[in-house]
């Protein structure tokens, strides 16, 4: 059997969730699972607050319990939808913002002759409150008329919200199609319930597909935004835009990072199932990223060069500050999740902790396995690129058609309440009330780590203890023990109570 990554063992069973929700002993919830509306492909992405689960998809948004029960269920458009603006959104997204405490949604939409994008950020932690809501015109940018927008992308730092949306289409002689526009937005002055600047931008010529970071370090150097970047016949680099003094006059710097070689997916790419051997994911966009304790995350799928197979990818890039420090960027690792000969993994997502703790979420497929999600762990201790805990979450119910689009999304989070979970949402199919097939989303907590073992020896002793301190006194991010992006008192307190506590 070959293997890109070694797969290693568990440590602790996490204790968020609730064991037997639903008959799945592992915590899990299905969060949309009613008749598909029609757009294609499902998107289904989700985020964790301290106390609940925000998920979206093209069908809606709902708001859970970690204990799977849902307290919100609402449609985007219409009357009373979450965003009342407007149409139905391809391509929602949610995130839970660390320097606020509270949820944010963001989402694209055509409505009449409009293209729209809207944001909403919720009043506190818990998502059952009052939003405050933004909606704004998206048909130009200065000169340049726009049209046909897609796969929209959000990311965060601790003063702005930032939006990112291709356009097929725009009304420019120079280049009539394919401009991309980073929209940042005045996350205080939205929270506030004042109208919140919001300032366009291009980084450059031709871009597609960038992802904007959410960005945990209060002090970092600049917003990040990342997208693979080489030929359309081989590749192996990672673009990454540095943007700095978003709401004023924006600055950017732009770099490329060298990665493992990859080739490019197109639509005409195709990965086998039991149905035949036309199952499709798109293509090898990242569609989130995540800069954490001075390290940039995000994975994509890819076309494996020596075999075909398209096959999941993460990656950890050291931002060395860059661009203020001068440094520029390095990878630190790289894994490919790689099952067995036959087996394609596609449309991962990857959610590190402030220690390098991180928790993977992956869809699998071949010709005689019906495709499905899983999870895996990658904790900070464990050699360069590799994995462990790899788990079956969800295998789809019935045979798919040959030439099916299976999902556009999946998502990976951090649990704020409790820096020892993950969580990980991704997609499945099912049979729905009429009989016909739809996809559907599950949403697990996923085991990361035991808190205290803060060298990732998998021990809890003084060495432990002695890092912590250390990391504590130079005030590197990675004290951030208790996650709210600040590094105090509260971080050490968080710390001794772990430590005394140990490992179960």
């Amino acid at each position: 059997m070959r293997r890109s990554v070694q797969i290693l063992a568990a440590v602790f069973v996490c204790a968020a969730g609730a064991p037997g929700l639903a008959g799945d002993e592992t915590g899990g919830f299905l969060a949309f699972e009613e008749a598909f509306n029609g757009i294609s492909p499902a998107s289904p992405f989700m985020a964790v607050g301290p106390g609940h689960v925000v998920a979206v998809s093209n069908n809606g948004i709902r708001f859970f319990t970690k204990d799977g029960v849902m307290t919100y269920d609402n449609t985007f458009s219409g009357k009373y939808g979450f965003f009342p603006d407007g149409g139905t959104p391809r391509n929602p997204r949610v995130a839970f913002d660390p320097h606020t405490g509270r949820f944010i949604v963001a989402a694209y939409y055509t409505y009449a002759f409009d293209d729209l994008i809207s944001v909403a950020i919720s009043d506190g932690a818990d998502p059952n409150g009052t939003w405050r809501r933004h909606t704004f015109n998206v048909n130009a940018v200065g000169d340049i008329n726009l049209w046909t927008g897609h796969l929209l992308t959000m990311g965060f730092d601790a003063s702005a919200i930032y939006v990112y949306n291709d356009f097929y289409f725009a009304s420019d002689p120079l280049d009539p199609f394919s401009h991309g526009f980073v929209f940042s937005i005045d996350k205080l002055a939205l929270m506030n319930g004042e109208v919140p600047a919001v300032v366009p931008f291009e980084p450059f010529e031709f871009p597609i597909a960038l992802v904007p970071a959410r960005t945990y370090d209060a002090d970092a150097p600049a917003q990040y935004l990342v997208t693979p970047f080489g030929t359309l016949v081989s590749e192996d680099q990672l673009r990454v835009i540095a943007l700095r003094d978003a709401l004023g006059s924006p600055v950017v710097d732009s770099t490329v990072v060298g990665v493992l070689p990859y080739d490019s997916i197109s639509g005409s790419d195709r990965m086998p199932h039991p149905g035949g051997n036309s199952l499709t994911a798109h293509d090898i966009r990242v569609r989130h990223a995540v800069y954490r304790a001075g390290s940039l995350w995000t994975a994509h799928h890819i076309r494996d060069p020596a075999t075909g197979r398209h096959l999941a990818r993460w990656y950890e890039i050291a931002m060395n500050g860059w661009p203020v420090s001068g440094v520029q960027p390095v990878l630190v690792q790289a894994g490919t999740i790689d099952l067995a000969p036959d087996v394609h993994t596609f449309l991962p997502d990857i959610a590190p902790d402030a220690n390098g703790n991180a928790a993977i979420v992956f869809h699998h497929t071949s010709a005689t396995t019906a495709p499905g999600m899983a999870r895996a762990v990658r904790l900070a201790g464990d050699p360069p690129g590799q994995i462990r805990s790899v788990e079956m979450l969800r295998e789809t119910e019935l045979v798919l058609p040959s030439q099916t689009v299976y999902s556009a999304g999946s998502a990976a989070d951090i649990d704020p309440a409790d820096p020892r979970c993950g969580w990980v949402g991704g997609v499945f199919w099912v049979t729905n009330q009429w009989g016909g097939r739809q996809p559907s989303m599950w949403i697990s907590p996923v085991t990361l780590g035991c808190p205290a073992d803060f060298n990732g020896d998998t021990a809890v002793n003084s060495l432990d203890f002695v890092a912590f301190l250390n990391a504590f006194v130079s005030g590197d991010p990675k004290a951030d023990f208790n996650g709210d992006t600040v590094v105090n008192s509260l971080d050490f307190v968080a710390f001794l109570n772990a430590f005394v506590a140990g490992c179960p």
